[in-house]
């Protein structure tokens, strides 16, 4: 007997099968290929904070103090710097084309850990949470409890291994992007849009296979991301409030960006008390907001009571001349011009950017993706609020950012606390928002759209893996590109074959996640046909929660389209 073929042009599958495409399994794994190829093709240490951030882990790994006021920097780490070749003042320094040590001859942490002595080097990284260099270091113990050559691995090898598990923290973005926006009703275009997004931003890849305390924010914010979105769709049970309760507590304690939770989890709440007209969202938000606040609140005030502010200030700065007015005119463009660059693509330490220019085209067509998702006459009060409820923390973070770096600038003089990756937590929400306006072109240019953002990607990571081989191992000019792709295996903590063995298989899912999006949007294209509505990314759901009846499950409120509906 045939099967049947549903309308959108995919035989039924099984429950638990059918509710992820294949192409966005395809692209999740592509995250995450890319990933681990930003986390061999930057040599160690050659990453924002990241040696403070991998000092204070291995502090927790040793069980010794590693939340400390002011601290310094462990000695055993300092002592790895130069077979890094790298130095806290020439951090920017291009490394040179063979390593100091070869694979094989580089020592071990237990090896730099003898003889045991201190540091005068400041470790400004002491004033985030605990929580993220407890987890990864909580990860070296078990893994050196549970595989025990691995306390004998070199130092980079050791470094590398933590940046692969941050690239696990980071890789279910697309997998996210995809969910939410389907989870908000959005139709199968813009949820494969979604998924798309995350992987167009070199910067993302960078950071997330560093050892940073972002990576962690941006997976806890991603997964409240789609449970709040279950709350806009109806969702007012005690159990969820209770899951968004414990990721707020835990993100709280993974870094100070995450405060803008303590306003969005209430309001979103209250966004859907008023949209379904049910007093147990009110509840239910004051139990999630509670726990957030109880369970992760407490840093802060211990901030406040120890240090006098909610978040301090991690250096110290010298006081500005005699006679410096701040210039906010001067100090605005600064903001607009660092913002988007360091968001899309400033790897390392600033020496390897992409053009400037492509960093404001990116930005300009993802404002304008957003805005064409939230104004198009085809998008009702709902779901524009759902979509604007979605924005809320890239934009809250934007605002922290620009207040914060405002009051670093007036009272120092220095332009400090300017980065791009400071929004990422945000990225699962701003995915759906450019997923839906990618995909509310009209007609082929919709249904397309994933698979264009995909060969955005393509384009993107092309130029900044160009920049770093050109400005962190060729020196400008110094090295052939052949040269400097020989240096990247050289200094790479991983053998050849490893190296290689990762490039082919980022190759093979590019191409599969290729294919599988032009897959999607013949079937789109195929499911257009037959419903003779090719400008349309789904058939829309009722305008107001109330013509949808009493609106529990999932998907009855917004005027979105619904998930896996034809265009």
């Amino acid at each position: 007997m045939r099967a049947e073929v549903r309308q959108d042009g995919e035989r039924p599958l099984p429950a638990g099968a059918r509710a992820v495409p294949l192409a966005v399994w395809a692209l999740t794994g592509l995250q995450l290929a890319l990933l681990l190829a930003y986390s061999v093709l930057m040599p160690v240490y050659r990453a924002p904070d990241e040696p403070q951030n991998f000092d204070i882990t291995m502090a927790a790994r040793d069980f010794t103090e590693f939340t400390g006021d002011h601290r310094a920097m462990g000695p055993t780490v300092l002592r790895s710097y130069p077979f890094a070749a790298f130095t806290q003042d020439g951090r920017r320094d291009p490394v040179p084309p063979e390593p100091p040590a070869a694979r094989g001859e580089r020592p071990s942490f237990a090896v730099l850990a003898q003889p045991p002595g201190t540091s005068t080097t400041r470790n400004q990284q002491w004033q985030h949470p605990p929580l993220y260099p407890a987890a990864l270091g909580a990860v070296l113990t078990v893994t050196e409890a549970l595989y025990a050559p691995a306390y004998g691995w070199a130092f980079d090898q050791t470094v590398g291994f933590a940046r692969v598990v941050n690239a696990l923290l980071v890789a279910p973005l697309p997998l996210l992007g995809f969910l939410v926006a389907r989870r908000l009703g959005g139709g199968r275009a813009a949820g494969l849009a979604a998924a798309a997004f995350p992987l167009t931003i070199p910067q993302l890849a960078h950071i997330g296979s560093a050892v940073s305390h972002d990576n962690l924010l941006v997976l806890i914010v991603g997964v409240t991301t789609l449970a709040l979105a279950a709350v806009l769709r109806g969702d007012s049970s005690p159990r969820t409030a209770r899951v968004i309760g414990a990721l707020g507590g835990l993100a709280l304690l993974t870094k100070g960006f995450a405060l803008f939770l303590l306003a969005w989890i209430p309001g979103v709440y209250l966004l859907a008390a008023v949209r379904w007209r049910r007093w147990g969202f009110v509840s239910a938000g004051g139990l999630a907001t509670t726990l957030t606040a109880a369970l992760g609140g407490w840093w802060y005030v211990r901030n406040v009571v120890v240090h006098g502010a909610v978040q301090p200030t991690g250096v110290h700065l010298p006081s500005p001349e005699r006679g410096f007015v701040p210039d906010f005119g001067w100090w605005a463009s600064w903001f607009a011009d660092v913002m988007p660059l360091r968001f899309w693509g400033n790897l390392g330490w600033y020496q390897a950017p992409l053009p400037a220019w492509l960093a404001i085209l990116a930005t300009v067509l993802v404002t304008a993706a957003a805005a064409a998702a939230v104004l198009r006459r085809r998008t009702d009060g709902a779901a524009r609020t759902d979509l604007l409820a979605m924005s809320f923390p890239v934009v809250a973070v934007t605002g922290i950012v620009a207040y914060g770096g405002w009051g670093y600038y007036a009272e120092t003089s220095f332009a400090l606390g300017l980065q791009g990756r400071y929004l990422y937590p945000g990225i699962a929400g701003l995915a759906v928002l450019v997923g839906a306006g990618a995909t509310a072109l009209p007609g082929r240019a919709g249904r397309w759209a994933p698979l264009a953002l995909l060969a955005a990607a393509a384009a993107m990571h092309s130029v900044g893996a160009s920049a770093v081989l050109r400005n962190v191992y060729a020196a400008g000019s110094a090295l052939s590109w052949e040269q400097a792709a020989a240096a990247v295996i050289a200094w790479s903590p991983w053998s050849p074959v490893v190296v290689v063995s990762g490039l082919v298989g980022l190759a093979a899912l590019l191409v599969a996640a290729a294919l599988l999006l032009g897959r999607e949007a013949r079937r789109l294209a195929a499911a257009a046909a037959i419903t003779a509505d090719p400008a349309t990314d789904g058939a829309p759901l009722p305008a107001s929660p109330r013509a949808a009846g009493n609106g529990r499950a999932a998907g009855a409120a917004a005027g979105l389209p619904r998930a896996g509906a034809a265009p």
